[in-house]
């Protein structure tokens, strides 16, 4: 009898074991990040790092990560001095034997003050770029999601033209080429063909720091005033929230798919117009389905 309740208990905990594995296993994921060291890529990042839920974070930077970064336990540095060619750079090589092991890419990438600028240095960076790093997520990882940091008001019904491409960028052209720009790259990210994208389209944001001197101040004063009479897509909107709202949609997507690298069965676009109550209820408020 005893004999039998050893055996029984035996087996009953090498049930255990082998449900608590696979669970672990169920929950291992990888991101790879374009942006990470920007003020929304800063805080995305951050979830990513604190989750239980995500074992590698792969930073794809043009320069080195902190030495505290560096050390972190999840963190890949993939230094590319030309993101352009980022597919065809030898450094990218550990991330291709992972391929259909990292779900998720999140892309936070973007010019704070490109005034004085031709349009055309802007598109180079930004579409350019982002461009190229989701063609290489889907062509060569075949990731199953991809967060993009875009803005409000984004067109993508009015792409731009060669003839806006040589335009000088001012404080006050910005605010009707900005969303053309931002319209050309959703357009390329969602022509990569990767299954599930999310688009995250902010206003203004608010920040402890006044980055930008006075312009910073009337602009967030400012908009601060406007919340109480434009429309709620428009209201400024906390970065902290900006950025906890990108990991928090990446983690519930996850928890969508199921196991990593299995195959998604739906296609979804997405996007989010108010991260403020997505971040703070972790649930898709402000979310239009297309």
């Amino acid at each position: 009898m005893m004999s039998h309740y050893k055996n029984l208990t035996t087996a009953v905990g090498l049930l255990f074991l082998s449900a608590m594995s696979a669970m672990s296993v169920a929950a291992a994921r990888e991101v790879v990040f374009l942006g990470s060291s920007g003020l929304v890529g800063s805080i995305a990042l951050q979830g990513f790092l604190d989750s239980p839920n995500w074992d590698a974070v792969h930073l794809i930077v043009r320069k080195p990560v902190s030495t505290a970064l560096r050390a972190h336990p999840k963190v890949h540095e993939v230094l590319v001095l030309d993101l352009a060619n980022l597919a065809n750079d030898p450094v990218v090589a550990p991330l291709l034997a992972k391929e259909r092991s990292i779900d998720a890419a999140v892309s936070t990438l973007g010019v704070n003050e490109p005034f004085g600028w031709k349009l055309q240095r802007l598109v180079d960076i930004e579409l350019g770029l982002t461009t190229a790093f989701a063609r290489f997520c889907r062509d060569k990882l075949d990731v199953k999601y991809f967060g993009l940091l875009s803005m409000a008001g984004t067109d993508r019904e009015n792409p731009l033209t060669a003839e806006d491409l040589d335009t000088e960028l001012t404080y006050w052209n910005i605010f009707s080429l900005a969303p053309r720009l931002k319209g050309d790259i959703e357009t390329a990210v969602l022509a990569a063909g990767i299954p599930y994208v999310a688009f995250f389209r902010p206003a203004q944001f608010e920040t402890a720091e006044m980055r930008f001197g006075l312009i910073d101040y009337i602009a967030q004063y400012g908009s601060a005033l406007f919340n109480f009479v434009v429309p709620w897509e428009w209201h400024s909107i906390p970065v902290n929230d900006i950025g906890q709202a990108m990991f928090q949609d990446a983690d519930q997507a996850m928890d969508e798919f199921g196991s990593p690298g299995a195959p998604v069965t739906r296609e979804s676009i997405k996007i989010y117009t108010d991260m403020k109550q997505l971040s703070a209820a972790a649930a898709a408020v402000g979310q239009e389905e297309l």
